[in-house]
C-alpha cells in the first residue's frame, strides 16, 4: 500500500472514513487504522439543537412537514417525537 500523503492525512476525521477511503482510492478500515494511528477523531455528525417552541410543534403536523419546515432530515423528527414519548400526527386523526 503507498504512502499516506500530507494531503490525504489532512482529510482524515473530516468525513466518515467510508466516504474518505472512496475519495482517496483506500478501503474503510486502512482509513480508520491511519486515523486512529495519528490519534484523530473520528468524523461526528451535527446533532440538532432543538428548542422548546420546535418540540411543540412534534405531533401537530407530519413528521415529513416538520422535517421539511425546520430542514432536518425525517428519521430525525421521528426521533425526537418518540424520545419525547409523542404520539404521530396521523394516530392522532384517527
Amino acid at each position: 500500500m503507498p504512502k499516506w500523503t500530507d494531503e490525504e492525512k489532512a482529510l482524515l476525521g473530516t468525513d466518515t472514513d467510508a466516504a474518505i477511503g472512496e475519495k482517496i482510492g483506500r478501503n474503510q478500515h486502512a482509513v480508520t487504522v491511519q486515523r486512529t494511528k495519528l490519534g484523530i477523531p473520528a468524523f461526528q455528525t451535527r446533532t440538532y439543537e432543538w428548542s422548546a417552541k420546535e418540540d411543540a410543534r412534534l405531533g401537530m403536523a407530519s413528521d415529513a412537514a416538520i422535517a421539511d419546515e425546520l430542514g432536518v432530515s425525517r428519521p430525525t423528527v421521528l426521533k425526537r417525537r418518540q424520545a419525547l414519548g409523542i404520539p404521530s400526527f396521523r394516530s392522532q386523526q384517527k
